[in-house]
């Protein structure tokens, strides 16, 4: 969501996006739940996450506050959408960020939420198709 908000506002800057799982909004009211649950952890929960207790409380800001879905048209760099085939919170996003007309939509057979750890393989064989036909 971060990634495509920030193509939509610098889009001199990107010249592909890929948008795996993505939703197209982020639920407020989870993300203030997350950021309290998150208050709550020890700083040694988040340990090996890449992200410190705030800095998982200062992602969550910012998702809350990506730009609207609306602006997809606008999106002018190639995109490539990848969604597991088993990711249902997701499945009706992945197909409404296709209707953009830069956009290729792929499903991965068998994949859920986390594609890029159920099947690697075929995700980087989309990867590296996608950025082969763009040179």
């Amino acid at each position: 969501v971060l990634a495509m908000d920030y193509a939509l506002r610098h889009p001199e800057r990107v010249a592909s996006l890929v948008l795996c799982g993505t939703p197209l909004t982020m639920p407020r009211n989870l993300l203030r739940l997350q950021d309290f649950l998150c208050r709550l952890m020890p700083e040694r929960a988040f340990a090996g996450s890449g992200f410190s207790r705030g800095g998982h409380a200062s992602a969550g800001w910012l998702h809350g506050r990506a730009g609207p879905p609306s602006r997809l048209p606008e999106l002018s760099c190639p995109v490539l959408v990848l969604c597991g085939s088993k990711d249902r919170a997701n499945r009706k996003a992945a197909r409404e960020l296709a209707n953009n007309s830069q956009a290729r939509l792929h499903w991965i057979a068998g994949a859920g939420h986390e594609a890029n750890l159920d099947s690697p393989e075929v995700m980087a064989e989309l990867l590296r198709g996608f950025y082969q036909s763009l040179s």
